[in-house]
């Protein structure tokens, strides 16, 4: 059993440490709290653009390729700098409930959640009936 990081792991981390570090500043995302800003949309860019949303995702579904261990030190290091961003609510759950859905969802939706051009959320009904609503998009 492997305890240490490889290679593509430390630097997947040095890199998002590096590139957080130089483009938020705690102090001004706690006013952005203060004010109730939902997303801060200069880092969800930045994010999109890295391509981390998609790190994890198979490159047949037009994803990176990386393994969910890579995503997980990735996304440990942007929860120390807890930007304001939907990187749990679409990035992990969102996209992982599409990445396990029916081929037409999967093929309409996946490419935008992955390129950060739409956001994704979840939620949870108190019965058994449920259905996914794709009207919007």
């Amino acid at each position: 059993m492997q305890f240490t990081l490889t290679d593509t792991q430390i630097e997947i981390k040095e890199n998002a440490t590096k590139l957080l570090k130089e483009n938020i500043d705690l102090l001004n995302t706690i006013k952005q709290v203060d004010n109730n800003c939902r997303l801060d949309e200069k880092i969800w860019k930045l994010i999109s653009e890295q391509g981390w949303i998609a790190l994890d995702v198979p490159e047949q579904d037009g994803g990176l390729g990386f393994s969910r261990t890579d995503s997980a030190i990735l996304y440990e290091v942007v929860g120390y700098y807890m930007p304001i961003v939907p990187i749990f609510s679409s990035g992990v759950v969102f996209k992982n409930l599409i990445l396990n859905s029916q081929k037409e969802i999967k093929d309409k939706v996946l490419q935008t959640i992955i390129t950060g051009e739409k956001i994704g959320t979840f939620a949870v009904y108190e019965n058994n009936d449920y259905e996914i609503n794709t009207k919007n998009l």
